[in-house]
């Protein structure tokens, strides 16, 4: 599925709100809502709630990008979190060489900071695992390039797209090694194509 530009640009700003000011927003939550106001200033809890808000305000910012392009966009998420890790951990450096802030908001930074180095590397590990994919299938497919050339040439009598007159064949191929119906044929080979895509993390 394709994801416009628009949308794109939308998750990176409510990605970059939400780091910024999703720590707020968890405390503002807790003070305003009478289920989640279960903590005051002055308890541990609380302590504790303002020390994690910020890490939950990143988490919150993952969900929103992931939610608004539907989790199709992993190298945009991943330059995102790349970018917020380094500013987050380059804030916590500064912060302890100049003494400018306090325990409390050094260690609710450094926890955000891992958190979305962990997101970073999840991101990463995924594009790796696609690219190497998509390498496979690239390199298949140059060993039997003048196959591909016939197949390019009989899509075009047929009047299909390659891909269409692929699928075509694997589900022509699958009629007649199982005998069975072409709509059953379909719908094995796009369950095949399910979980090749699936495994690939596409």
């Amino acid at each position: 599925m394709h994801i416009s530009i628009g949308k794109k640009v939308l998750a990176t700003v409510a990605f970059w709100l939400l780091v910024t000011f999703g720590g707020s927003l968890v405390m503002l939550l807790n003070a305003l809502s009478p289920y989640f106001a279960q903590y005051r200033p002055g308890d541990l809890g609380y302590l504790v709630l303002q020390t994690v808000s910020t890490a939950a305000g990143a988490g919150i910012a993952v969900w929103a990008e992931e939610s608004i392009t539907q989790g199709k966009c992993k190298l945009l998420y991943f330059v995102n979190c790349v970018i917020a890790a380094t500013l987050c951990s380059s804030l916590t450096l500064l912060n302890l060489l100049i003494g400018g802030a306090g325990l409390q908001s050094l260690i609710a930074v450094g926890i955000a900071s891992v958190l979305l180095i962990v997101f970073a590397y999840q991101y990463g590990k995924s594009i790796a695992g696609s690219l190497e994919y998509h390498k496979q299938i690239t390199s298949k497919y140059e060993v039997f390039l003048p196959g591909m050339e016939l197949i390019e040439r009989f899509a075009r009598q047929e009047n299909r797209s390659v891909p269409d007159y692929i699928r075509y064949l694997r589900i022509e191929s699958k009629r007649a090694e199982e005998g069975i119906s072409e709509a059953e044929a379909a719908q094995k080979v796009d369950e095949e194509d399910r979980k090749r895509a699936a495994r690939a993390g596409l």
